[in-house]
């Protein structure tokens, strides 16, 4: 891996972990947020299903063959027991708000070192492939951000804590990506392996977490989130014919 994609991988990661300080900022200034997460739901599932079916997957079948399908419905179960393992824990407390907090916490945080192990990788095989996977993570970082902020304030925390534990979590995407820089230095395997699995964990996040979102809070003009949704869709194909050809 070249210095300058070392070097622009780390500036991405360092840039989607400065992305949770955006949803507190948004709430304490008194946007409408309830509208706003509507819109910035349906183009972060558009990005995110983007990404995986017009980069992802065609970068991960130059890479891995026949066994990329393989390795990307290990990403899709995987992803669906660690979301099942915290949703379990989180309708099993009883003891009151702040142990969800601390849960979702770790679940964010672990969900952001995979995010940072994406960036990492795609730019360890192509700097295109790796621009295309940043704006992907960033589209869908800032609704997810918006949520984590409000669940800490709900469980308790101050604004100023809340900022703050949001951004530690965050943060763990730089430990994610080091791990990848790692891996992909001492092994050629890794890539071929990681990026389909994560075109499976992308297509969850969009497809099973995302899309329902959309579908249960459509807001006043129910017509805008599709539309929306399809104009994430179109900027990542563009971005995929255009910036990021596989292989």
């Amino acid at each position: 891996m070249s210095v300058v994609a070392t070097f622009l991988a780390l500036l991405s990661v360092l840039l989607v972990s400065a992305i949770s300080l955006v949803g507190g900022f948004l709430l304490l200034s008194k946007t409408n947020v309830t509208r706003l997460l509507t819109f910035l739901v349906s183009f972060a599932s558009g990005t995110l299903l983007g990404s995986a079916f017009f980069s992802l997957l065609p970068e991960g079948a130059a890479l891995a063959g026949g066994a990329v399908w393989t390795y990307f419905a290990f990403g899709m179960v995987a992803f669906f027991f660690i979301e099942f393992a915290f949703h379990w824990h989180h309708h099993g407390e009883r003891e009151g708000p702040h142990p969800v907090t601390y849960l979702n916490l770790l679940g964010d945080g672990l969900h952001n070192f995979v995010d940072g192990m994406a960036i990492a990788t795609t730019f360890a095989v192509n700097i295109q492939l790796g621009i295309v996977t940043t704006i992907a993570v960033i589209a869908h970082e800032v609704p997810q951000e918006l949520s984590d902020f409000g669940i800490l304030i709900h469980g308790g925390f101050t604004n100023s804590q809340a900022l703050r534990w949001n951004f530690v979590s965050a943060l763990t995407a730089v430990g994610g990506a080091l791990v990848a820089l790692y891996l992909t230095s001492i092994t050629q395997a890794f890539p071929p392996i990681l990026i389909p699995f994560l075109a499976g964990v992308f297509i969850y996040v969009g497809g099973v977490d995302l899309l329902p979102e959309v579908h249960r809070n459509p807001g006043k003009r129910p017509l805008m989130a599709p539309l929306i949704f399809l104009a994430g869709l179109g900027l990542m194909w563009i971005l995929s014919v255009y910036i990021a050809e596989p292989g």
